[in-house]
């Protein structure tokens, strides 16, 4: 596959990030990942806070969990219609100790996305349940 320069270089920056080797990246998930992490700062600007890319694929934090999901789920680019898993972890030497995680699949796309809610002891996260069952 021949990637573009600006695409080259965001996979020379990735291979020396994570120290992979370039024959083990699947070319047309990385790529799909990047335009996928560039689609929804445009789409969602408000809400989302950062858009990590890593070796699993994106890690999103948002401010509204509920909106976002919605749109990861609906929009047409993204049709994450399968909630894997939600879990938490506890940083307790943190101002907002809590991090509820949601894993994403799409099916269509064969791709799997994480979302992340950074939130303090006195905040509390609205449930997934409205946009997933699998939440309940």
């Amino acid at each position: 596959m021949k990637l573009d320069k600006r695409l080259e270089q965001e996979l020379a920056t990735y291979i020396k990030l994570f120290g992979v080797q370039e024959q083990s990246i699947n070319q047309k998930r990385f790529i799909r990942t990047l335009k996928a992490s560039q689609r929804l700062s445009q789409l969602a600007p408000n809400i989302i806070t950062s858009i990590t890319i890593d070796p699993r694929g994106l890690t999103i934090n948002t401010t509204d969990n509920i909106q976002l999901l919605t749109l990861l789920r609906d929009h047409s680019v993204f049709l994450y219609e399968t909630l894997i898993d939600v879990t938490a972890l506890d940083y307790p030497n943190k101002r907002q100790r809590f991090k509820v995680v949601y894993l994403l699949t799409s099916l269509i796309f064969n791709h799997r996305l994480t979302v992340a809610v950074y939130v303090d002891e006195f905040t509390s996260v609205n449930s997934a349940t409205v946009c997933y069952y699998s939440a309940n």
